[in-house]
């Protein structure tokens, strides 16, 4: 949801730049906040799919659906 919000702030924020309505320096931070909201998105999907990566390789022996999946 959050990332939502931040993709139409930014393209609202485009917005009124071209319109002269805000600064630079404005654009530049919400389209910051946009990236850095972005990037921990992917680092909190990287730590789950490691998180299971670790638990399925310890424990190789119970059964589990998830487990069970071929890719």
């Amino acid at each position: 949801n959050n990332r939502g919000f931040l993709e139409k702030a930014v393209r609202d924020s485009r917005k009124k730049y071209r319109q002269a309505r805000i600064t630079s320096q404005q654009l530049l931070q919400e389209e910051d906040n946009f990236l850095s909201n972005s990037i921990q998105l992917i680092n909190t999907r990287r730590e789950l799919l490691q998180l299971m990566l670790d638990y399925f390789s310890l424990f190789t022996e119970t059964p589990c659906p998830l487990s069970e999946v071929k890719i």
